[in-house]
């Protein structure tokens, strides 16, 4: 009895100290803006959710409210109207009634001077001094507390996470946009423990990217597999470019490498330092291996995708929704059903349908026999379709699996 007493005191002390090292040193940054669903907060609770059951309960999470600027709505530039803007000051409030703490009003961010030539990605820059938002709880065991920061002018996502790693005090971030859902339980002290050299960012991998070892290949001639980093009981992929999906990073990293780099008002990261820098940079490097080790991005293996988008411009919220919760899955996705006529909004990626509460897809504007996809597949080549829904494929794609969030 003394051992198996002596046992089940070692597993919960174990539980709680896992608990504590991932709440002492990982804060989510989540970056929101202007959507057609405003003032709505359906999209971001669920995104909220995803990260409490997927293994970000006890960390504190900064909630990132970019501003706008007035005209015609415009979402993803920031652009929005009177009746648009009515909302999203609506959804900013009410946010702001559930947080622990508001930071309100932009702040004038640390930029190099024009004609600096430090490259991003550099390593001789220290951190420079942050004011903190989120104390630590006492309890561990609680959720971790919840900081909404509103920008108030457009600044853009780059320009957005720049303002909540500057405030963040942790030695990890983990970066979300509100779009994004986890849908697979995350092992984040695996992951921090192999943020060795050279991994420097870890992304959570996406349906999107399912087939990316054979994208890489057939597009690029580069064997990704060569590769392949593990450590800490988890396997890694080396990514050829930095993407704005769900990612783990050092703090350090992105104000010592990153936000080097002057971020003009709408910018993205990944489509100025991951498109524009690295990809290039790779694909012209004789050993792509040994260049790659300057920019240390990585993608998360798994057998099935850990993270789903559902696009924030297109989804309306629902007039009515009446949900009941059900036992959760086997993948720790928080499972709801619907029970009301209004419709849900889904996102089908990889087959499987994500659904969620208070929101609905708006009215489909397919035209029969129009053709949705004008690329060229990577698998056989041919154009009119996608990688993913590629005819020679058609035995690797499973069934649909519904997951309602």
């Amino acid at each position: 009895w003394s051992r198996r007493y002596l046992s089940l005191f070692q597993l919960c002390w174990d539980s709680m100290s896992d608990t504590y090292r991932t709440r002492s040193q990982v804060t989510v940054l989540i970056t929101t803006s202007p959507i057609p669903s405003h003032p709505s907060t359906a999209l971001i609770d669920t995104c909220l959710r995803g990260l409490d059951v997927n293994g970000f309960r006890c960390c504190d999470k900064i909630i990132l409210c970019d501003g706008f600027s007035c005209g015609a709505n415009h979402f993803k530039r920031g652009r929005i109207d009177s009746v648009a803007a009515v909302a999203y000051r609506s959804f900013v409030e009410r946010l702001s009634q559930r947080a622990d703490s508001v930071v309100v009003g932009p702040e004038s961010s640390t930029k190099l001077a024009d004609g600096d030539p430090r490259p991003p990605f550099a390593t001789d820059l220290q951190p420079a001094p942050c004011q903190a938002v989120c104390e630590q709880s006492q309890d561990s065991s609680q959720r971790g507390r919840l900081s909404v920061v509103d920008l108030v002018e457009h600044h853009g996502f780059a320009l957005s996470l720049q303002r909540g790693v500057n405030l963040a005090r942790t030695e990890f971030v983990f970066v979300c946009q509100h779009d994004w859902i986890l849908t697979r339980a995350v092992p984040v002290d695996q992951l921090m423990q192999a943020m060795t050299v050279p991994v420097r960012y870890i992304m959570l991998p996406a349906p999107a990217l399912s087939g990316y070892v054979d994208i890489a290949k057939t597009k690029y001639s580069i064997d990704v597999t060569s590769g392949r980093h593990t450590n800490s009981g988890v396997s890694l992929l080396p990514l050829l470019m930095w993407y704005d999906k769900p990612h783990l990073c050092r703090r350090s990293d992105y104000l010592q490498r990153i936000f080097v780099h002057r971020f003009a008002v709408g910018e993205f990261v990944e489509d100025v330092l991951g498109r524009d820098r690295q990809l290039p940079a790779l694909r012209q490097a004789q050993d792509w291996l040994s260049e790659h080790e300057r920019y240390g991005t990585y993608m998360l293996e798994a057998p099935e995708a850990m993270v789903y988008h559902l696009s924030g411009r297109k989804v309306r919220a629902a007039e009515e929704e009446l949900w009941m919760h059900l036992p959760s899955t086997p993948s720790n996705c928080v499972a709801l059903q619907l029970v009301s006529a209004a419709r849900a909004a889904s996102a089908t990626l990889a087959g499987t349908v994500v659904a969620v509460p208070g929101l609905q897809a708006p009215p489909s504007t397919d035209v029969p026999g129009e053709r949705r996809f004008g690329g060229r597949c990577y698998a056989c080549g041919e154009k009119g379709h996608s990688f993913r829904f590629c005819p020679s494929r058609a035995g690797e794609i499973p069934g649909k699996q519904q997951v309602l969030l």
